[in-house]
């Protein structure tokens, strides 16, 4: 059987690293100020392209896709 909703995140297409962070946009709330301090987004300012949803987890390479 196989998932209906896949909510693991892809791979960053820029560098293959594994891990990628939620990427979230608007005015943020402080349980989401909280949330990037812990790692689990990544707050990424007014939407200048709803189209990007992740951020890569490596640090040397932070692309947005």
């Amino acid at each position: 059987m196989t998932d209906l909703f896949d909510d693991s995140p892809p791979p960053c297409p820029a560098c293959n690293h594994a891990q990628s962070t939620p990427l979230i946009f608007g005015v943020p709330s402080h349980e989401m100020l909280v949330a990037e301090r812990l790692g689990d987004i990544a707050l990424g300012g007014i939407a200048d392209d709803p189209a990007l949803e992740w951020v890569c987890g490596s640090r040397s390479c932070g692309h947005r896709f």
